[in-house]
């Protein structure tokens, strides 16, 4: 498949996923479904590592981004907010737990890739660089897709795109988050 047309679907199934992530429920909760999910929110709040910001101590970045993104649709599904509103309980939760993500951001070159005989340009905003999210340094060999998809959602569920990175020592310090998703989803392409 086109590099082009693998691009435009990551754009389009981060774009649905925060449309989807505005959807409330309609109808009444008259098998407690609710107080279900509260309890498992307050659940795995708990579970949060205070030192860092991160959850569990094995494949941190995905557990991580993964609690974040649950966090962050409640905060727009039940409190019809931003997952940043100092009204919503949690965002603190939230700041630590995206902070802990961007500390393990990675930057590659990216450029020019010549695929069943098509040349693709994933780098959609021209700057070279695909961003990749790893625990265990930028060095590590380890497979980097699962935990990197599951960041740039977290990124994308912010529903705050103009929001600047602020963890110093973090290659994506001071960048919004909508230009780390572009670089992500360019790394990712």
């Amino acid at each position: 498949m086109p590099k082009k047309i693998i691009t435009m679907l990551m754009a389009m199934a981060i774009v649905l996923s925060i449309s989807f992530a505005s959807i409330s429920p309609a109808i009444a909760d008259p098998n407690g479904k609710q107080e279900a999910i509260e309890k498992g929110v307050k659940w795995l709040v708990e579970q949060q590592n205070t030192t860092d910001g991160s959850w569990d101590t094995r494949r941190m970045v995905g557990k991580t981004g993964l609690a974040v993104l649950k966090l962050e649709t409640h905060a727009v599904q039940k409190y019809k907010c931003s997952p940043f509103d100092p009204a919503y309980p949690y965002a603190d939760n939230v700041t630590a737990g995206l902070n802990y993500l961007f500390a393990h951001a990675c930057n590659t070159s990216i450029g020019t890739q010549t695929h069943d005989g098509s040349v693709d340009n994933p780098d959609t905003n021209g700057n070279g660089i695909g961003v990749y999210f790893v625990f265990g340094g930028c060095g590590w060999k380890y497979p980097r897709s699962y935990e990197t998809g599951i960041t740039l959602m977290a990124i994308a569920a912010s529903t705050t795109p103009d929001r600047i990175v602020n963890v110093p020592g973090s290659p994506v310090n001071g960048q919004t988050y909508r230009h780390v998703a572009v670089d992500t989803m360019n790394y990712l392409a």
